[in-house]
């Protein structure tokens, strides 16, 4: 008895392929989460990391724009958030303004030079913090010293294209522009 031979099916490649780049993302966001969480000094220092998940999630968010739905971002900032004793779901909301609308940007945009990437990037940034700050400073909570948060703004803004060299030669992802037209226009729909 002789079975015929298996077919595959390319719904069953594209449904693989829509799964890697998800699964990728929530492994390396926990890995951000988990190194920003480890214990690696035990002083109080007056100096502060770059956000890494920030810019990671925003270099993702305009170099392959369909392969992270708004509701992952939002499950991981507000992981965080309940992790690191923030209010909850205050700066998920925000961040997860930032990167949908710095997805908007990238899939519009004719040319997505670094240059340009790099002040949206910014631009998100900044208004992030100002956001955070504002309604902080609006419901009575307790602020973080502003020097620091402003050094942590400065050294995040600068690392940002540090993480789009490692999402671009090490994970392979090129901005929308790179990519054949007909990928973009079916994006773009």
């Amino acid at each position: 008895m002789t079975h015929p031979p298996q077919t595959r099916v390319a719904g069953d490649d594209m449904a693989l392929n829509g799964l890697i780049y998800p699964v990728i993302f929530i492994f390396i966001s926990l890995l951000f989460v988990f190194f920003r969480m480890l214990p690696l000094d035990l002083m109080a220092r007056n100096w502060t990391t770059p956000d890494f998940l920030i810019c990671f999630m925003l270099a993702w968010s305009m170099r392959k724009p369909e392969a992270i739905p708004a509701i992952l971002i939002a499950a991981v900032f507000l992981l965080q958030d309940c992790l690191f004793q923030r209010p909850p779901g205050l700066y998920a909301a925000l961040a997860l303004l930032a990167c949908e609308w710095s997805k908007r940007q990238a899939l519009h945009a004719e040319e997505f030079p670094l240059l340009i990437e790099w002040l949206t990037a910014a631009m998100a940034l900044v208004t992030l913090f100002v956001g955070y700050r504002l309604i902080l400073s609006l419901s009575f909570s307790e602020l973080p010293p502003f020097r620091l948060s402003l050094f942590e703004l400065f050294i995040t803004m600068v690392s940002y294209p540090v993480v789009v060299g490692i999402c671009r030669y090490g994970l392979r992802l090129r901005s929308p522009q790179s990519l054949p037209f007909d990928k973009i226009k079916r994006g773009r729909s």
